[in-house]
């Protein structure tokens, strides 16, 4: 679309001419998503950047003078919206960042710091089964396939016997403690 059709679309949009308006924003939308592709924009983001400028762009019809070029009218009103957008993005990256700040300092300060001699005086009183799927799964990196086979057992009650198993294990390191 030429630069006289977008004045003359912005003129009619201006004065509530809806097919103008649609007829502006199709004729508008390569140069606006080629302009915020410049501007450094992902393209996941430049459909909302390029939808804020529509919608003002939409909004500041009625202050666009028709003497003056369209694009480089419509480019300010995208670079004001790209603007706000990388303001916005970077207060919710900074809330982000210090709500998983403070979620890693929650589970840092909750985490049972355990004490190695201890765990293996609990581990000492286990039964041989015990033990043996606790080797070959934790000191030897063997799945629980790979230790059903071994034990002659399934994987899911090599997987159950784990989960008792470090139940155990945290209970019997707790009274240890205690």
């Amino acid at each position: 679309m030429d630069e006289l059709t977008l004045r003359d679309q912005a003129r009619r949009a201006a004065e509530g001419d809806q097919e103008a308006v649609d007829a502006l924003l199709r004729g508008v939308h390569p140069h606006l998503y080629a302009f915020l592709y410049l501007l450094g924009f992902a393209e996941a983001d430049i459909d909302d950047v390029a939808q804020d400028t529509a919608l003002m762009l939409c909004r500041s019809l009625s202050r666009y003078d028709t003497t003056q070029p369209f694009l480089p009218w419509m480019r300010g009103i995208a670079r004001n919206c790209a603007a706000m957008f990388r303001r916005r993005e970077g207060r919710r990256a900074r809330r982000e960042d210090t709500w998983r700040s403070h979620l890693v300092d929650l589970v840092e300060a909750h985490e049972p710091v355990w004490d190695v001699e201890r765990l293996r005086a609990c581990i000492s009183k286990l039964e041989e089964r015990a033990r043996a799927i606790i080797r070959n799964h934790y000191e030897e990196g063997r799945t629980s396939a790979e230790v059903a086979q071994l034990l002659g057992m399934s994987a899911v009650a090599v997987r159950k016997s784990l989960m008792a198993i470090r139940l155990h294990l945290r209970q019997c390191e707790e009274q240890s403690r205690a």
